[in-house]
């Protein structure tokens, strides 16, 4: 069994950037009005638009130096067509558009992949490694695209920890990181908000995933009261079997957030009685 190890920054861009170039080489570029350009499914895109700040600068860039690099485009029938990488161009193409109605803007410069040269899986796939490639990651979205590469790709390979192997080469990590990602995609959608937000370490979200869905609703239950922090999430999953935490949270007092209002020249007064009052407790 693949014993986890503490992730690294190293993205595999490196690794991808040659896979990148078979996926534009060779084709040709068509302009396509953005009306007949459809969103991949949001089970597909399951990456995060750009922030504010960096989606404005895109559109300055696209108003000053014109779309550097065409959109990759499924034609799944005429005149049907998804976008497989993009997303955000497309966005940007038209707002300014929508500001400028300049007929410019109006469509995007595309490399299309023919109806009959993918299938969904292959797809899917394009838009997974476009982005690992194109954007800074996530820790959640790293987690989703490893653990979905590992659904097509990896299961495919042989032999214990082949799977995870094969992952890690294609993407530029190593096999144990691979199954920590796999392991950490599998956290709801409130402990990868949380991953994501800083709230709790990467190293604590992969111990998290190898707890039962009950006992991470007990943990998360005692963060939202504010009796344990992220700081001693880490202690107790490392030290404590499942049941010794179950037994160690019980024993934290829930906390409440107590907001008074006291005169100005007696804070000082009422912070040290509150505080004697405490640490006599």
């Amino acid at each position: 069994m693949l014993k986890p190890k503490k992730l690294s920054e190293n993205t595999g861009a490196g690794q991808l950037a040659s896979m990148m170039m078979g996926y534009t080489q060779g084709k040709s570029v068509h302009e396509l009005p953005l009306s007949q350009l459809q969103d991949a499914p949001a089970e597909w895109n399951f990456f995060k638009p750009l922030p504010s700040d960096k989606f404005f600068e895109l559109v300055e860039s696209i108003e000053k130096n014109g779309l550097l690099n065409p959109l990759l485009v499924w034609e799944k029938t005429e005149k049907e067509y998804m976008l497989l990488s993009g997303h955000n161009r497309k966005r940007a193409l038209e707002l300014i558009f929508d500001k400028t109605s300049d007929s410019r803007y109006g469509n995007a410069p595309c490399i299309l992949y023919q109806g009959n040269a993918l299938d969904e899986d292959v797809a899917r796939n394009i838009l997974v490694d476009c982005n690992w490639v194109q954007r800074t990651l996530s820790p959640a979205e790293k987690a989703q695209a490893v653990y979905y590469k590992y659904v097509t790709m990896g299961r495919r390979s042989k032999g214990e920890g082949r799977g995870y192997e094969a992952v890690a080469a294609h993407f530029g990590l190593k096999a144990t990181q691979v199954y920590q990602y796999y392991q950490m995609a599998q956290l709801d959608p409130e402990w990868l908000a949380r991953l994501d937000a800083g709230v709790i370490s990467i190293k604590a979200a992969a111990h998290l995933a190898k707890l039962s869905a009950a006992q991470r609703e007990l943990l998360k239950e005692y963060m939202s009261d504010g009796a344990i922090g992220n700081s001693e999430i880490l202690s107790i999953l490392k030290k404590d079997t499942p049941e010794d935490m179950k037994v160690k949270l019980q024993k934290k007092e829930r906390m409440r957030e107590l907001r008074m209002l006291v005169p100005e020249n007696r804070y000082d007064e009422a912070v040290e009685l509150l505080e004697k009052w405490m640490n006599e407790r």
